[in-house]
């Protein structure tokens, strides 16, 4: 098998596209663990271990001739993380605004009840 640039490059991206197929997988597995117990939790997780790591050894099987690089582990990485940094950074910024008011309003209250208290 021909080691070249082009296809050493074409290996790196389509295990980053790898990676953001499994972070979608494990976003609907996430899905299955929202109101659930400690069950389904265990359901859930097992059910992403159980066929990512089979898929990603026969997607590497298949991609690499068995040949396990250490490019291909980062593309997986990059795949993965690339899509859970910007959803998380995304939720943040949504939400960054009601926690803030959250933590205002705590705030007022709490300086209410110490002003309540030192009154009395």
């Amino acid at each position: 098998m021909e080691n070249s640039p082009v296809l050493e490059i074409v290996r790196f991206a389509l295990t980053v596209l790898f990676g953001a197929a499994a972070f979608g997988f494990y976003t609907l597995c996430g899905l299955v663990r929202l109101k659930g117990r400690r069950a389904r939790l265990a359901l859930a997780d097992g059910i992403f271990w159980l066929v990512g790591i089979p898929a990603f050894l026969l997607f590497v099987f298949f991609l690499n001739g068995g040949q396990p690089r250490v490019y291909l582990l980062l593309g997986l990485g990059v795949g993965f993380g690339l899509p859970s940094a910007v959803a998380s950074a995304v939720l943040r910024a949504t939400s960054a605004g009601r926690i803030c008011r959250r933590l205002k309003n705590k705030a007022k209250k709490l300086k209410k009840r110490e002003k309540a208290y030192l009154q009395n």
